[in-house]
């Protein structure tokens, strides 16, 4: 599959099975870095589901730091922001 630039998608896994995807970004620009970020936000049980304030607050964080490769259509990029600040007030990093 070919996602053209700037084209609103989504994946998500709703088999109940472990399912394997190949992702390959072309130019990578910090693609890795936004996925070991992540990666590491949940083994630090930062982040445990989509849902939830603690959740919400360093997703938001992490949406803004990468806003160069993504873009949140939902919730609003005006949301994603205030949730950001609010997260840097109370303290949240995603170190």
């Amino acid at each position: 599959m070919t996602i053209p630039k700037g084209s609103i998608h989504a994946f998500r896994n709703t088999s109940g099975a472990t399912v394997r995807l190949i992702n390959t970004h072309s130019p990578g620009l910090r693609f890795r870095e936004h996925q070991e970020v992540m990666e590491r936000l949940i083994r630090q049980g930062k982040v445990t589901e989509m849902g939830g304030f603690k959740n919400t607050l360093y997703l938001s964080l992490h949406s803004v730091e990468y806003r160069d490769l993504l873009i949140l259509v939902k919730p609003p990029d005006s949301i994603v922001k205030l949730g950001a600040r609010l997260a840097r007030l109370l303290g949240c990093s995603l170190m």
